[in-house]
């Protein structure tokens, strides 16, 4: 059986399946642009484009050039995860609702990481990260409140560090916890 049905459970895909919009009977198969990049038949943006910017869709994948720093300050970048299935997670360690949900997310990602599947935990909170990214100063450790909430909980978590939401923005992201599900080809297939 396919990683991603019993990553995500049927009863995942059947939230996917209601909340999908039927096509008509006449519209064509399309392959999606990657969000965040222009396609050759799409205009670059205009300077006040921050209204009409695009957000990632079911079916879409993202600009492969997309990346972010994790707490360590490794870079993750979006065309390194091609070929695996790939779970994004937005991410607060005040969020009640998170709270709820952390023993549950890291068992699920114990579970399926053994299999190859790729868990990431982005944090976008401002009164968490900060509005920009903390100068390093020696072997000091920037983000002390997550890492020692992480450890404290003992969550296996990689968290990334979305400063001015510009990923959290691009997908669409309102709330923690929410998750994303990206197949191998690298279109999104869940999110929720």
């Amino acid at each position: 059986m396919n990683l991603i049905p019993r990553l995500a459970a049927a009863s995942l895909f059947l939230t996917l399946s209601l909340a999908q919009e039927p096509k008509p009977a006449d519209s064509k198969p399309t392959e999606p642009a990657p969000v965040g990049k222009p396609t050759e038949t799409e205009p670059a943006p205009k300077a006040d484009a921050k209204e009409q910017a695009k957000v990632l869709e079911l079916g879409a994948r993202i600009d492969g050039e997309i990346a972010l720093q994790d707490i360590d300050g490794a870079t993750v970048r979006a065309r390194e995860l091609m070929g695996k299935v790939t779970v994004v997670n937005f991410y607060s360690i005040q969020c009640p609702v998170q709270a709820q949900w952390d023993a549950r997310l890291a068992e699920i990602q114990r579970d399926y990481q053994e299999q190859g599947v790729v868990f990431l935990h982005v944090d976008s909170n401002v009164t968490e990260i900060g509005a920009v990214a903390p100068k390093v100063d020696g072997e000091a450790k920037p983000y002390d409140e997550i890492r020692q909430h992480l450890a404290e909980k003992k969550l296996p978590f990689r968290v990334l560090v979305d400063h001015g939401n510009k990923v959290a923005d691009l997908f669409a992201a309102t709330s923690t916890p929410h998750v994303y599900v990206f197949g191998t080809d690298g279109k999104l297939v869940y999110k929720g």
